[in-house]
């Protein structure tokens, strides 16, 4: 969904958007602002639409390009130092109320792609998994690499990083269901301050 788009004449056709909302079933889950896009009438000989955009995102910038080749889209989208705490797909992920800026790039063709990101000055809220209380709230930078294919995410590495404390994540999400492994990496001095991990004791294994 985009408003107030204004055509304008040039070496490609260019045209601009105060701002585009991309939705899924209705629920938005990106606001860009102040975007711009051109696309190169020529590269229709080679049978494909080539759509150059850039614009603002959340106190970040956004840049990219798509191509609608004949059977199959390819996506290639870059963020820079974004605000995840106002982009609404990171509340759909399930990290409403969590605070952070966000770099990244996403590879897509079709319904299959990788994403790469570094998120750092993060402030998580404490998650649940299967009645297992993670404190997440005491991370404040992490980075990782997942693939999407089809409705699966798979989380081919996933680090993050806090005061005296660490963890690594790494999985699979099927439509929805997650079937995860963490392990959380702890100092001495970390855990006797936090009275969390003698809940954990019962799934140390090293």
């Amino acid at each position: 969904h985009a408003d107030f788009i204004v055509f304008r004449k040039g070496l490609f056709f260019n045209f601009g958007s105060r701002q585009i909302t991309l939705k899924k079933s209705g629920t938005p889950l990106l606001f860009i602002e102040n975007a711009r896009a051109s696309v190169n009438p020529l590269s229709l000989f080679a049978l494909r639409l080539s759509v150059l955009f850039d614009g603002d995102i959340s106190g970040g910038r956004m840049k990219g390009r798509v191509d609608l080749l004949h059977g199959s889209n390819r996506a290639d989208i870059t963020v820079g130092k974004a605000e995840i705490e106002d982009i609404p797909l990171f509340r759909v992920l399930g990290f409403a109320g969590s605070r952070g800026t966000f770099s990244g790039d996403m590879k897509m063709e079709n319904s299959s792609g990788e994403i790469r990101f570094d998120l750092t000055n993060a402030a998580f809220e404490p998650a649940s998994f299967g009645g297992i209380i993670l404190p997440l709230e005491m991370f404040y930078k992490a980075r990782g690499a997942m693939t999407i294919k089809d409705n699966t995410v798979d989380i081919r590495s996933f680090a993050a990083e806090g005061d005296g404390i660490y963890a690594r994540v790494k999985g699979k999400i099927t439509g929805g269901r997650a079937r995860l492994a963490v392990e959380l990496m702890p100092e001495r001095s970390f855990k006797e301050k936090n009275y969390i991990f003698s809940l954990l004791e019962q799934y140390k294994v090293s």
